[in-house]
Formats: C-alpha cells, structure tokens, sequence
C-alpha cells in the first residue's frame, strides 16, 4: 500500500497525516515533506500516526533523526495517535524511549539493560493477552518474573524458578497454536525469490512444516541437529557444522534463524555455499539498537531457556548490516534486502531476509 501524506498547517504547528505504508518507497515521500517542513520556522511538528499501516526500518530512522534535527534546534517533533501494532514495533525496537510517542516529555534516563527488561515486561504483557490468558493472572506473573530477572541474561537457578511461576501457563503449546499460520506467511515471503522447480534444502528445518510448503513443486530435503520433523520429507542429522550432502546438491538453500543459533556463523554460511547451486535464502533476527539488542538477549533466554527445552544453542544477534556483510565476505551476490519487521504475534523479533546468489566456479 502506498504512502499518503495530508498536510495541516498553522503558525505554531505543522501537521503531517501519514496514511498506508511507511516503507522504503514511502520513505522517499515522508523524507520530503519532512524537509520542507523544516524549512519553516514554526516551533512544532506533529506526526498523526493513525491510519499508518505498516513502518519499516527505513521509516524508523527517518523518524529518528528528524527527533534529533529538531531538538538539536529547540523545537519539538510529537507523534500522536499511534496504533496498536506501530507503537509495538516502537517497543521492541526500543525506540518508544527515544521518540516522544505519549507527549513531548523526556525518557527517563535508565540504563539501555533496564530499557530491554521494561520492554520485554510489556511485550509478554501483551502477548500473553493475545494469547487469552487472564489479564490478573499474567500481570502478577510476570511480576514475578521480573523480580527475580534483573539482568537481560539470567543464570541457572533464576531459569528454574522462572519456569516454576509460568509453568501453569501451558505457554509452549498456546504459543505454538498462535504460530499455527507461520509456514503460510513463509512461505509467501520466500516463494518469490525460488525459481523453478529447482530442489531445495532447508537447514535447521524444525518440524520441516515450512519446507513441505515447496514440496508439490520441487523436490525438498531436510537436515537440523535434532529430529523435530513432522512431514514425511526426507530428513536427515548433522553436527550444526558439516552438512551431509556432497556439493552443489541442491539449487536453493533455505536457512531461517541458522546463523544466529550457530557457533560460527561464517563457517555454517560456508557449508551452505558449499552444497548449493545457485542461492542461499537467510532469514534472520536483527536490531536496530542496545535497547532492541537487550531485549533480544532476554527473550532469547526466555524462549530458548524456560519455555523451551534449554538444548538450543543460544543465539548471537547482529545488525542487519552485519547480516548482510557476513554474505559479502563469502563473495556471495546480494540480489533482495528485504525488511520485514514484525510478522508474529507469539515471536518477539524484527526479521530481515537476505537472498544471496551463489558465484559459479
């Protein structure tokens, strides 16, 4: 959906009414109007966010540094009427401390750790509401929760206790039932950027659900540390480093979330190279700042430590250019840069995908 922007203004405000998507094409948009407004001398600029649809990385720095422009020269820049699902993704990525979302008041001046534990706090708020758990029970156990965790990255004995106070909470199968729909978004993400009926391996498949979503057009394997497969696709058990197929196996490899849970990313990202033909699909994880990098870091915990089995490797969170760049050291051939943002009620993380094509020899 395209970007439309109304204009108000008056001799002591400027209002922009942005409605549709925030993403690179209406970045370019949004960036103008903004600079003309700039141009001007009037002492505040308000941002009506209320029938915005969709924001992408791009649209948030854009918001970012026109905080900064305006401050850095005594004025003032509000955001009002921020929905739902925007002022979640401003949660996440932690820029609800920066930008002044609920007025014009400053941030309070905590530490980017107790910013990510204050977001982490709220996000399981809601979701665990999303998720049709009793809004008391859930506020008073998470209260619980957050008392005992005091750092984005727990030890042992605050993991058990932690898992003790949600235990009652059945959290595992809710949040996999509210992921039910997860294979299908993936696949409309991905499907685009396969060409042909060419073969398909997907790397750490989990239940292999989003991988048999390719299988009526193209032949697809399986491989992951654990056997979790669920589809009667051909799966097969590796290390997490070598992969068990002999080079250029397949046309297209798959890897979703793999290089953060790997111990070497470059080297798994070279065992990829090394079986695939023609392209690398990488969806990862990324944020945008301490306060997002810290969150991460705690729902990494929660995720990996007490709701799920604890045997995961735990995760290292890049930026997206980092991602990116991990590509281009391999001399792979960056064909899509995709923002993707938020796609998942139950998963609290800000997805980029990349798609490398792989040089022949």
């Amino acid at each position: 959906m395209s970007l439309n922007i109304a204009i108000e203004s008056t001799d002591s405000c400027i209002t922009l009414f942005l409605d549709g998507d925030l993403d690179a094409i209406g970045s370019d948009r949004f960036e103008g109007a903004l600079a003309r407004a700039f141009d001007t001398d009037v002492p505040l600029i308000v941002i009506d966010l209320s029938n915005m649809k969709f924001i992408a990385s791009h649209g948030l720095g854009i918001l970012v540094s026109a905080y900064k422009k305006l401050t850095a020269t005594g004025r003032e820049i509000r955001l009002v009427n921020v929905t739902h699902e925007i002022r979640k993704i401003f949660l996440i990525t932690g820029l609800d401390r920066l930008l002044p979302i609920h007025g014009p008041e400053d941030a309070a001046d905590i530490s980017d750790e107790q910013q990510g534990l204050k977001n982490s706090h709220e996000f399981l708020l809601e979701m665990f509401d999303n998720l049709k758990i009793d809004a008391q029970l859930a506020a008073a156990k998470l209260d619980e929760v957050f008392s005992i965790c005091t750092t984005v990255e727990p030890d042992d004995q605050a993991a058990n206790r932690v898992k003790e106070i949600l235990g009652e909470l059945n959290l595992p199968e809710k949040i996999r039932d509210a992921s039910a729909g997860r294979p299908k978004i993936l696949h409309e993400r991905i499907n685009p950027y396969l060409s042909g009926s060419g073969s398909l391996l997907h790397i750490r498949c989990g239940n292999g659900k989003v991988a048999e979503t390719f299988a009526e057009s193209r032949r697809v394997e399986l491989v992951d540390t654990v056997d979790c497969n669920e589809t009667p696709l051909p799966f097969k058990i590796y290390d997490g480093t070598a992969l068990p197929f002999a080079d250029k196996s397949f046309d297209t490899s798959l890897m979703i979330n793999v290089l953060s849970h790997s111990k070497n990313p470059a080297e798994s990202l070279q065992e990829a190279i090394r079986v695939t033909k023609n392209r690398i699909i990488v969806k990862e994880t990324v944020y945008l700042n301490d306060p997002q990098h810290c969150f991460c870091k705690f729902m990494d915990w929660l995720y990996t430590c007490v709701i799920g089995d604890g045997q995961m490797q735990r995760r290292s969170f890049k930026t997206h250019q980092e991602w990116k760049q991990l590509g281009q050291r391999e001399k792979l051939q960056l064909k899509a840069d995709i923002d993707i943002g938020l796609d998942q009620v139950a998963i609290p993380e800000y997805h980029w995908m990349y798609v490398f094509d792989v040089p022949s020899d």
